[in-house]
């Protein structure tokens, strides 16, 4: 019994936390409530971003890797005359 007890009091603690504290904290903080209103305004999910679902993260990530691949290129090529004496 005692145990039972423990657990609904540890439960409803978690929910005390979770469900109505840090809600109401968050409320009060003014860069949520941006990160909030953005996220609404564009229609991005927190959890979307990181799975790249969002075209513009994936764009963004896509010229991203584009970008360094040709700056390795360049570096290489620059690299490879360097070698051969006819880069100077």
């Amino acid at each position: 019994m005692r145990q039972w007890f423990r657990f609904a009091a540890y439960g409803a603690m978690f929910w005390l936390v979770f469900c109505v504290g840090l809600p109401r904290l968050l409320s009060l903080s003014e860069s949520w409530r941006t990160f909030g209103a953005a996220q609404d305004k564009w229609n991005i999910h927190a959890g979307a971003v990181y799975y790249t679902d969002v075209p513009v993260t994936r764009d963004t990530e896509t010229a991203n890797r584009a970008a360094v691949r040709q700056a390795l290129d360049k570096r290489l090529q620059a690299i490879s005359k360097a070698d051969t004496g006819t880069g100077m």
